[in-house]
């Protein structure tokens, strides 16, 4: 018995030592956004999970917004104003109005990265418009801000088309080479609703163009590996077909010229098995089954090529093609890559499976 006496000690005394808080008499800003003021000034919006009195599951939100010129001034002007201790650090989901994300977002991640206390797991966004707008907005019904939207886009991305993204990811595109990042890009539809329009897309740390939610629903084919999710493609007889994702896997493949860097050509092999889930126009049969392949082939490949042409257009690199290259290549130099990369031959090839036909026959 005696030898758990000191690990009964060590367990009271590190008990001890947490800083306890009771929960009713803190503030923790579940989300925010920045927007741009001027040029010597931005304005910070919080919205703090307000708990009624005596009653901790009944929650509401509290939004406030104040400009100065540094989020941490703006934070200590807010405290004045709360009757609660403000706990910035513990934001999940941290939002950039369109302005602020043209202008870099480098230095505000500086900050956030090198705080210890910052969630490892807060998700970036930006706004089509201003985080003011959209976080004042009552588009949440019963359930708090900040869970609202990080609920949004954990679902997206485990069962929609958002790719994979995190403050981690976006730091490691931002400082990659051969990579630029990108973020979710959400708006207040007409109906006051948040929405998830597309992705944002950045060059080095500032926003430059966006793609809609189709386009975004190709990138991430072409990025990562998926296991559900359904895509619709019409026909040449003009019946809509969709299918359910079974499986999906990109491969990247190099095809060198030892001549010219630029007759080198990177294909993307998109290797998808799927099922018919739904169809409109007439009854299924095993000979659609080849159209079905056919058509969605030609539409994956076809998206795929125009949506990289757009990326050399706009000299980004969302897809890390660069990152790619450089880990086949010795001696690979940024500079030279950059001149290359618009001129590079890419290629999507889709390699379709169509499996299954339902119970019926």
């Amino acid at each position: 018995m005696s030898k758990f006496i000191p690990i009964f000690l060590c367990c009271l005394l590190m008990n001890a030592c947490v800083d306890q808080e009771i929960v009713d008499r803190i503030a923790l800003p579940l989300t925010g956004g920045v927007d741009f003021v001027d040029n010597n000034e931005i304005e910070l919006t919080f919205a703090f999970p307000s708990f009624s009195p005596g009653n901790i599951e009944t929650v509401s939100d509290q939004v406030i917004t104040l400009a100065g010129p540094t989020k941490a001034e703006i934070t200590e002007k807010m405290q004045r104003k709360i009757n609660r201790r403000i706990y910035p650090s513990k934001t999940t989901v941290f939002l950039y109005g369109k302005e602020v994300a043209t202008q870099g977002l480098e230095k505000d991640l500086d900050v956030i990265l090198r705080d210890g206390r910052s969630t490892r797991k807060m998700h970036l966004a930006v706004v089509d418009g201003t985080a003011k707008e959209l976080l004042h907005a009552d588009f949440n019904g019963k359930e708090v801000k900040g869970m609202f939207l990080e609920r949004l886009l954990e679902e997206n991305i485990e069962y929609g088309y958002l790719p994979k993204q995190d403050i981690h990811l976006f730091e490691y595109a931002l400082l990659g080479r051969g990579i630029d990042p990108f973020l979710p890009l959400i708006k207040l539809d007409d109906d006051h609703k948040v929405t998830l329009c597309g992705l944002a897309l950045f060059k080095h740390d500032k926003y430059i163009t966006s793609i809609n939610v189709k386009e975004m629903t190709i990138l991430k084919l072409l990025l990562e590996d998926k296991h559900n999710g359904r895509i619709s493609v019409k026909l040449p007889t003009g019946t809509i077909i969709t299918v359910q994702l079974i499986r999906t896997k990109p491969t990247y493949h190099l095809i060198r010229s030892t001549d010219n860097l630029e007759q080198d050509e990177v294909h993307i092999m998109l290797n998808m098995k799927v099922t018919v889930s739904d169809l409109n126009g007439e009854n299924f049969s095993s000979h659609t089954i080849e159209e079905v392949r056919e058509a969605l082939k030609e539409n994956l490949e076809r998206s795929g090529n125009e949506l990289m042409w757009m990326f050399q257009r706009n000299e980004i690199d969302p897809l890390g093609i660069g990152d790619f290259v450089r880990s086949k290549t010795r001696h690979w130099e940024e500079d030279t890559w950059k001149a290359h990369y618009p001129h590079l031959k890419l290629r999507t090839v889709a390699n379709i499976q169509v499996v299954g036909e339902g119970i019926r026959r």
